[in-house]
């Protein structure tokens, strides 16, 4: 996968004729060393966010392109804890399920011990959240985010 791969939109039919847009991305992975407070990390941690910063730039110019009656949902792997700045991007748009309708801590790093949540879903107007949670899996160092949405 090249450097530059963070998202894939695909647009979705469902049975009852509903047409609706899903973004799954993967945002640059965080920074982790062991000199936490090094002059080195602090530069590497923010050049790590302007990274991530600009993914999502990108991926915000291909949600402007989705008409604004076409129902939408963003979801998958941020690397960057919620409520972070670089959100702001997404709204208003966009919101954060779980903070509509969480349940439980919803951190998802690590999947033994999980400290964050930077899995996470985002849903425009066209739904309500009516349960969101992170759930463990076997397979991944992440939990899994379920997320129940009811189309308004």
């Amino acid at each position: 996968i090249p450097d530059d791969y963070h998202h894939v939109m695909s647009e979705v039919k469902l049975w009852n004729q509903l047409h609706l847009t899903l973004f799954n991305i993967h945002l640059g992975s965080a920074v982790v060393r062991e000199d936490a407070l090094s002059a080195e990390t602090f530069r590497e941690q923010t050049n790590n966010r302007q990274k991530r910063r600009s993914q999502l730039i990108d991926i915000v110019a291909d949600v402007n392109e989705v008409p604004d009656d076409m129902p939408l949902i963003i979801g998958g792997d941020t690397n960057a804890p919620a409520g972070d700045a670089v959100f702001n991007l997404l709204k208003p748009r966009l919101h954060d399920t779980f903070e509509e309708a969480g349940m439980g801590w919803g951190n998802t790093i690590t999947n033994n011990k999980p400290v964050q949540r930077i899995d996470q879903i985002w849903a425009d107007d066209h739904f309500r959240a009516i349960a969101v949670r992170a759930k463990k899996t076997q397979n991944s160092d992440h939990r899994m985010v379920i997320c129940d949405l009811v189309l308004k």
